[in-house]
Order: structure tokens, then sequence, then C-alpha cells
């Protein structure tokens, strides 16, 4: 026990560590993009990151983190032999998909942009074309890093990519060169920087495999067959919840509706990141523990729930008081009418907060049945409810409101699946109640962990 959670503590520190330093860099990109484009060019921008968002989709449909589960489970075992396989199949299939989705994006953006009488949006279709190649490559390095654990250079991989980011951003600002078009151009750069330093990290990752054939067994094929197809089916789904929200503000509301919802979005992510980052360590970490202790699992999600709610909870309450004071601080009274926004969406951070562990759980447990049909009605109840609330509240407030409800619900019914997976991991009644000794040793590890980390 000692030995695992050590291991575990030390991946969840480099995450949170990294989480920590690259929000805090792209907290200061983004206020300098933020500062010097219009509410409506931040729309923009905020569209076509979401078209390179939906081409994600079809990169690798959706199965990184059935493999990387996959291949963590196969490595638990020493089937080194099966993991190559899987891994090697997974980025041929990254690799073919991002060039075609380029292409097929770069070659018809001129014809676009005359057909919708918009001649700006064909350099920004381009860029997003750029974009979706290097996230083809990234997904490669970051299955590699979390199917083996090395979260450390995931962690360095990701610093790398900010820090880039606001040199390339800050560089331009300087210059007086910087506006939408380079604002766009920063996420690739920053990408391609990221993976070329990080190169290095991948083939020290990689060292484990080189003396080692791959199976003979179409394990990739297998497991698309069995429950990989249902990461297939729900991949749509999942990219439908987290799309549409900008395409329903953009047709019913405007552009520059988009750009304040945008900000609101945003600055929840920079606080949401502190949680949901460390589910890059549990989808990988969970599905190897559940093969050799059950019952640390279970302990797991006892007390990641509780240890969330309470953190979330007062995120929430911290982030309603200074959110208009930050916006001011930062010159940004033009982004005022987003605050109402922000208050109703953050509320979601207690539903994340308390949920976060529910879905490596589920992938533990293999159950990507019950994950497809979640997304599945995810996608049904969103769309709609997001749609009429923006139409009767003539305002983003109503999209964002459909976030929180749309995540209550889903959190609520992955929450039950689990318990019909498996009895013994239903939550205690008087979970959030209740302070026992272990959460004090607990508290004590993670305190000197994070201390030898510093």
């Amino acid at each position: 026990m000692a030995t695992f959670l050590r291991k575990f503590l030390g991946n969840v520190a480099w995450v949170i560590f990294s989480s920590i330093f690259t929000t805090f860099i792209n907290f200061f990109s983004s206020v300098i993009v933020l500062t010097t484009i219009s509410v409506y060019s931040y729309g923009l921008l905020a569209l076509t990151l979401s078209v390179v968002s939906i081409l994600q989709t079809f990169l690798n449909f959706g199965l990184h983190r059935v493999v990387s589960a996959e291949i963590a489970g196969e490595l638990g075992k020493k089937q080194l032999s099966r993991a190559k396989e899987l891994l090697l199949s997974y980025s041929k299939l990254n690799l073919l998909m991002g060039l075609i989705l380029s292409f097929s994006l770069f070659l018809p953006s001129s014809y676009l942009a005359s057909l919708f009488s918009k001649p700006d949006i064909a350099p920004l279709l381009q860029i997003a074309s750029l974009m979706v190649f290097l996230e083809a490559l990234r997904y490669i390095f970051n299955i590699s890093f979390q199917s083996s654990s090395h979260f450390k250079y995931l962690s360095i991989m990701s610093s790398l990519e900010a820090s880039a980011r606001l040199v390339f951003v800050f560089s331009l600002f300087s210059l007086g060169s910087l506006n939408l078009i380079t604002a766009l151009l920063s996420y690739p750069f920053s990408i391609a920087v990221s993976l070329f330093l990080s190169f290095p990290l991948l083939m020290r990752s990689l060292k484990k495999y080189h003396a080692i054939s791959p199976t003979k067994l179409s394990l990739f094929r297998r497991m698309v067959s069995t429950y990989g197809k249902y990461a297939i089916i729900r991949q749509p789904f999942g990219s439908v919840v987290d799309n549409a929200p900008v395409w329903v503000i953009k047709f019913i509301l405007g552009v520059e509706a988009v750009g304040l919802y945008s900000l609101a979005r945003r600055m929840y992510a920079f606080i949401r990141t502190f949680i949901t980052s460390i589910e890059r360590v549990l989808i990988p970490t969970l599905s190897y523990e559940i093969t050799q202790n059950r019952e640390r699992v279970r302990n797991m999600l006892f007390r990641g729930v509780k240890y969330g709610f309470y953190l979330s909870s007062t995120a929430v309450i911290l982030a309603i008081l200074f959110m208009p004071s930050l916006l001011a601080l930062l010159h940004l009274e033009k982004y005022y009418p987003a605050i109402p926004v922000f208050n109703i969406i953050i509320l979601n951070l207690i539903v994340v907060g308390v949920g976060y562990l529910f879905r490596p759980v589920l992938f533990a447990l293999k159950a990507q049945k019950e994950i497809t049909l979640l997304y599945v009605l995810s996608a049904l109840f969103f769309l709609p409810i997001a749609t009429i609330l923006a139409i009767l509240l003539r305002s983003p407030t109503g999209v964002a409101l459909a976030v929180v409800l749309n995540g209550s619900i889903i959190t609520l019914m992955r929450y039950i699946f689990i318990v019909r997976k498996d009895q013994s991991l239903r939550l205690p009644s008087y979970l959030f109640l209740k302070i026992d000794r272990y959460d004090i040793r607990m508290l004590k590890r993670i305190f000197r962990g994070f201390k030898r980390r510093i």
C-alpha cells in the first residue's frame, strides 16, 4: 500500500504542479489576447477552435481513453508484446486520420470562405487544418506517457506547450502584431514546439519496447470490435456536448455573445483544470489497480468524492466573490456582461468535484456500454435544453444553466451505473459529514509528498 500510495501521489503531484503552472501561464496568454482583440474576434477564435475540436472526434474515434486503460492493464500483467501491438495500431490510426482530416479542411478552405461570403475565415480554416494534424501527433505522445504512468513527462510536455504559447503571444503583442490570425497561430506553434522538445522523453518512455516484438494477435481490432466500439459510438455525442454551446449561442445570439460565453467558460476551465487533470492519472491507475487490489479502488473512490466536494465547494464560493474584481484588475471591463454567465457555469465545478472519479471507475470496470449510453443521453438532453433556455432567456446564461443541469444528471447516472456494476462501491450516506483518522493521515501524506516535490 505504501509503495502504491507513494507512486500515485507522485503522479498526482506532477499533474497538479503542471496544472498549476500551465493554468498560470495560459491565464496570462489569454489575458493578453483578450485585452488586444475585440469580443467579436474572440468569438470567432472560439468558433475556430471548436471546428478543430469537432475534427478531433475522428482522429482516433474516441479510442484514446480505452486504449490507455487497455495498455496500462497489459503492462500491469507484464504483457509487453500485447501492449506494443495496441500502441502501434493506435499510432497508425492517428497518423492516417490526421493526414486525411488536415487535407480535407485545408483544400476547400478558400471555397468555403467564398461560399459563405466570409473571406476572413479562409486563413482561420487553414491554420485549423495544421492544428488537426499536430493534435494527431500529440495523441500519440499522450497515450505513450499515460499508459506507462509517465505523468512527469506528460506534465513537462504540457508546461512546454503553455510556455511556448506565452512567448509567442507576448512577442507579437510587444511588436504590435497580435490579432485574430496570429492569436490562433499561437496554438499550432506551441504544440509543435512542445512535441519537438518532448521527443527525447517519448523515446525514453518507449525504451521498454525496443527489444520486444508486437504480438501477432490483432488485439486492437479485437478491442474495437468488443467494448472499443462503444467508444466510437459515443465520441460524436461527446463532441456535440462539448461544442454545441458556442454554436447554439452563435446562431441564436450572435458571435459577440459567443465571445462573452467563451470568456466565462475559459475562466471556469482554468479553475476546473485542477480537478479534471487528475483524471489523466486515474484512468490508467484504476484500470491497473482494479486487477490487483479492488478494496484499494473502493477506498480511493470514497475519499476522492469527499475531498472533491470540499475543495470544489470552497473554490466556487471564492470564484463568485472575486470574479468582478479580477476582471477590473485585468482591465477587461468589456467582459462584465459575462459575469452572470460565469456565476452559473461555475456551479458545475461542484458536480465535477463530486464525480471526477466516476468515469475512471467505469473505465476500470470496463463499463463501456454504460459510458456510451451516458454520452448519448447527455447529447440528446443538452442540445434541446440549451437551445430552449438560450431562446427564453435571450442570454448565454441559458446555455450555462443547461451545462450545469446536464452535468448533474449525467454524474448521478454514472454513480447509479457504478453501483449496479459493483455494490461494494455504494457511497455511505454519512460520507461528507465524517472526518476520520484516515483522512488526517492522508492529508499529512499528501502534504509531505507535495513538500518533497516542491
